[in-house]
């Protein structure tokens, strides 16, 4: 199950304020793991997408604008936030 707000690819492409309310519906009403896609390009876009329960995070569009150095900045933030006490 994809949730997805996809707005034509440009620089400066953000989650929508609504993200996290489609991630959490989908979650809910179908049980099944949900990949967020579309305006992931930091760290924090990520989290509050896992945050919301999304199971995985697609980064292509960040990729495209960001270049390679963003997976590397996303697995820091990610492990940085595993790693901080609750």
């Amino acid at each position: 199950m994809t949730a997805a707000s996809h707005r034509a690819t440009r620089i400066n492409a953000r989650l929508d304020a609504d993200h996290a309310e489609k991630i959490e519906y989908l979650k809910r009403a179908t049980g099944l793991p949900v990949n967020a896609c579309g305006g992931v390009i930091t760290v924090d876009d990520a989290l509050a997408c896992l945050d919301a329960g999304a199971t995985t995070v697609q980064v292509y569009t960040g990729l495209i604008y960001r270049g390679p150095a963003l997976v590397g900045e996303l697995a820091r933030g990610l492990a940085a936030r595993a790693r901080a006490p609750r």
